[in-house]
């Protein structure tokens, strides 16, 4: 069930989040939350967020 429910959000953020999770592990907090502010913002302005904010 929580395979599916990825499988269903953007391939982008479900990208970023994978990417700020296993680069965070090994990062101090400091650059942590950089790299969670840096994928936040960009899932924000990616066209496929856009759209769903559109819809919504």
């Amino acid at each position: 069930m929580l395979a599916l429910a990825i499988a269903e959000r953007p391939v982008g953020a479900v990208a970023d989040i994978k990417h700020a999770i296993n680069e965070g592990f090994h990062s101090s907090l400091e650059d942590a939350m950089a790299l969670e502010t840096r994928s936040t913002v960009s899932g924000f302005l990616s066209p496929e967020a856009q759209a769903r904010a559109k819809e919504f």
